[in-house]
């Protein structure tokens, strides 16, 4: 199992744990908000506000009190980036199966760019 399919599953039972009613629909919620539109948004577009609004959702899909602020990512190779944060976000969010996390994985060790999944 890949490590963000490990994750996926850990924040699930955050989810569930949380109290919250509907937890599973909300968790799906924030999953597609964050991998299809936050992410894709940051491959295309890199600012200050782009960076705000994924930090936003990561703290919404983790059941996090307080933003966690993300780096300004470094980027060596700026296909590599659009590609990862474009393709791989939107199918690890429209198809969370172990294939496509390892995928997703796969693409993040070649983007190169620490501290971003």
């Amino acid at each position: 199992m890949s490590g963000s399919q490990r994750r996926y599953q850990f924040r699930q039972m955050d989810w569930q744990d949380s109290g919250r009613s509907f937890p599973l629909i909300r968790h799906h919620f924030w999953w597609l908000l964050h991998n299809c539109v936050a992410h894709p948004l940051l491959g295309i577009w890199v600012s200050k506000t782009s960076i705000q609004f994924h930090d936003w959702t990561s703290q919404h899909l983790n059941v996090r009190k307080e933003i966690s602020p993300s780096p300004v990512p470094e980027i060596p190779n700026r296909w590599l980036w659009f590609y990862h944060n474009v393709v791989g976000h939107i199918l690890i969010g429209l198809i969370p199966v172990e294939d496509v996390f390892l995928y997703h994985d796969l693409t993040a060790d070649e983007m190169g760019v620490d501290s971003w999944l």
